[in-house]
This record gives C-alpha cells, structure tokens and sequence, in this order.
C-alpha cells in the first residue's frame, strides 16, 4: 500500500500555496466570466478544499492573523507556514 509522509505533505501543500498564488495572477488577467476565470475559480476552490482535508485548516493559504505586537495568534500555524515556506524555497532552486 503506497504511504504519503508527513514531509510529503508539506512538500505538497507547498507547492499548492505557490501554485494558488500563480493561478490568482493569471485569473486576474482574464475577463471576468471566461473559462480561464471559470478554471482558475474551480482550482482556487479545490487547493483551497484540499489544503483544508489535509490540515484541517479552512483558511489555510490566507495571510496568517496577526496580534498585537506582530505575533501570529498559534504558534504551530506559524511553524506549519514556515516549513512550507522554507519548503517552497528549495523547490524553486530545484525546478528552475
């Protein structure tokens, strides 16, 4: 039976984090109503939907909430978000 590992799931929802902010631009580059914005709204909701089924997160790629004094309100939504960010950069070095 195949596994999926934890950093395997990181390393996913990395590269799902670069790619919904990708597929935002080229959203706002078509025309409201046309099938690239009908795509791209379809797979904004399914990153959106699997970033939530994986994390248990809904709002998973908003920007984080911050509180007074610039700290984010959960200290492990924090460290979730910079493994992936951490992630994301070394897969940019790899695939350019």
């Amino acid at each position: 039976m195949p596994s999926f590992s934890h950093e395997d799931e990181e390393r996913l929802l990395a590269f799902m984090e670069v790619t919904r902010e990708l597929n935002i631009r080229y959203r706002s580059a078509s025309s409201f109503g046309s099938p690239q914005d009908e795509l791209s709204s379809s797979l904004q909701t399914a990153l959106d939907k699997l970033g939530e089924h994986i994390t248990g997160e809904p709002q998973l790629f908003l920007p984080p909430h911050a509180t007074a004094g610039g700290q984010q309100s959960n200290p492990e939504e924090a460290r979730a978000r910079n493994v992936r960010q951490l992630l994301w950069r070394e897969l940019r070095i790899k695939y350019r």
